[in-house]
């Protein structure tokens, strides 16, 4: 079935087990800190240099950006014992899609995965434009796919570490940037055949865009994986408000990844909010039963200290644990949900022939 690259080498496909294919161990989203709106719950403002604790945890839940702290990851011990408990709940696979303007501590994701025996593969690319350095701007196409082939190909600066997969991507309102961005991207899956995955933000349902963009540098639609597809369901409406964006999506032929399970919070400064996981399990459900259950990917997205089991979040072994019975609930059989965690993963992870 193909090798997958991870930061400790390549693997068999056929050895990863059950894989969360979009999650961050270590890394900092200091670009989301938003503190401008305050307490939503009338409590006066916050100090943006407050740390992460339980009674703050309320207020993060309306509004996770309040604080610089909830958005760093950056201690390697607690990475350790939450991907373990991951590992214990019989994970196998953490995609680490921690791209460059969030990545940090890459020696800190070897020992991850070394001490919990966890297959991470790492991410390239170049995340949302107000992460970049100035830099990525005046850069060519051409200079950033080389950038990203070279950390592919040869290691990721002087760690030693091989990206095995190209993201996550950032894209919110396609800028030119991104454009550029997503054009180098394509060029580097060209030359390495390393499958991409994209970040997409419930703003903008732009996915036929981008996939039009990746598609005219000739990138076939399944080495394409659109993430945050569970974010892109209610906006703030009810149930599964927007299902035929999915729908849509999925008749192109691309990955559709559900992949925030277990966020279920409010972004009270921009007016938009999580789903519930039993609308994500709806929706998961319902894009299968329309002959799509080939093309779908699950994920927690852990990327905030809110998330972690430490802080009262539901951390990675959620979806392992909690998600199936939500998945059994809407209808999918155990087979269904192996498809998704395991044998998918292995058809998406391994470099395609280029």
């Amino acid at each position: 079935m193909g090798v997958v690259r991870t930061v400790l080498g390549d693997v068999e496909a056929d050895d990863l087990g059950p894989a969360s294919m979009h999650e961050h161990s270590l890394g900092t989203f200091e670009v989301w800190l938003d503190n401008v709106a305050g307490s939503p719950s009338g409590r006066g403002p916050i100090d943006p240099e407050a740390k992460v604790e339980l009674p703050l945890l309320g207020l993060l839940r309306r509004n996770p950006f309040l604080i610089r702290d909830n958005l760093v990851l950056d201690d390697v011990d607690l990475a350790i014992a939450e991907v373990q408990a991951f590992k214990d709940a019989g994970g196998g696979c953490l995609v680490d899609v921690s791209s460059i303007g969030i990545r940090t501590d890459l020696a800190g994701v070897r020992r991850v995965a070394e001490r919990t025996g966890v297959h991470i593969v790492q991410g390239t690319s170049f995340y949302l434009e107000g992460s970049l350095p100035a830099s990525v701007a005046e850069s060519s196409i051409d200079d950033l796919a080389a950038v990203m082939i070279r950390e592919i190909e040869e290691g990721i600066d002087d760690t030693g570490i091989r990206a095995g997969i190209i993201g996550e991507v950032g894209t919110m309102s396609v800028t030119e940037t991104e454009v550029k961005v997503l054009r180098a991207s394509a060029r580097a899956h060209l030359a390495t055949g390393a499958i991409i995955s994209l970040h997409t933000h419930p703003n903008f349902r732009f996915g036929e865009k981008i996939i039009g963009i990746l598609r005219q540098e000739g990138v076939p639609v399944d080495r394409i994986i659109i993430g945050h597809m569970d974010e892109n369901l209610v906006g703030f409406g009810p149930g599964l408000a927007h299902i035929d964006y999915h729908r849509q999506l999925a008749d192109l032929g691309v990955w559709l990844q559900y992949d925030t399970f277990g966020a279920e919070c409010y972004y009270d400064s921009t007016g938009l909010r999580e789903p519930l996981d039993a609308e994500r399990a709806s929706a998961v459900a319902t894009i299968a039963s329309e002959g799509h259950l080939s093309q779908l990917l699950l994920g927690m997205d852990v990327w905030l200290k809110q998330s972690l089991k430490r802080f009262g979040g539901l951390g990675y072994d959620h979806l392992l644990t909690a998600v199936p019975v939500m998945l059994r609930r809407s209808g999918l059989s155990d087979t269904d949900i192996d498809t998704m965690l395991v044998a998918n993963p292995r058809r998406a992870l391994p470099f395609s022939a280029t």
